[in-house]
């Protein structure tokens, strides 16, 4: 469910998982793993770890246990990610309530 809510959040045309060099992970594979370490409430050193030993997991994002990212990588890219997209993974999730306003 996270991996199609992050691909949903996604603008435009679906970028590929990896892609090596400059263009590295797409937006979509580093919301997946910060959604993924919210869930499972883990650092992110502990995460990738996890994610290692899942590689059901690596697959849904379409990766291999080896092109899984640095922990600093995703540290790094979250921060250059729109809050849009963020808002657009809770608005699709209906996973938090407002309470009364």
């Amino acid at each position: 469910m996270v991996v199609s809510l992050c691909k949903k959040a996604a603008v435009g045309e679906l970028a590929p998982a990896y892609r090596p060099g400059k263009e590295g992970y797409a937006d979509w594979v580093v919301l997946a793993v910060q959604d993924f370490k919210e869930y499972l409430e883990h650092g992110y050193r502990k995460l990738m770890d996890v994610l290692r030993e899942m590689p059901g997991v690596a697959e849904s994002l379409g990766l291999t246990v080896e092109t899984l990212p640095h922990f600093s990588t995703i540290c790094a890219r979250k921060q250059a990610i729109p809050m849009k997209r963020w808002r657009a993974i809770l608005d699709a999730s209906e996973l938090y309530e407002l309470g009364e306003v």
